[in-house]
């Protein structure tokens, strides 16, 4: 019996973890820096990656996702 050569699926890549600065969370919430610090003071907004003692970053899916989860602006 002739043997058959499937080629198996490559196996998964997680995905990218894609890691923003403070300038670009701001640019992407529209709040400035200070009140993202005082938010995370707060409670009120999503945790940093501290990468070393001066390089914070924020989770790319996590700053989408509070985004997301913020209320609708009344008019």
């Amino acid at each position: 019996m002739p043997q058959e050569h499937t080629q198996a699926d490559p196996p998964q890549q997680p995905p990218a973890l894609c890691l923003l600065d403070i300038k670009e969370v701001a640019k992407r919430t529209s709040l400035s820096r200070t009140t993202i610090w005082r938010r995370l003071k707060n409670g009120d907004f999503p945790d940093p990656l501290r990468l070393s003692e001066q390089c914070v970053r924020w989770r790319e899916d996590d700053i989408n996702a509070w985004v997301i989860g913020l209320p609708a602006r009344q008019k």
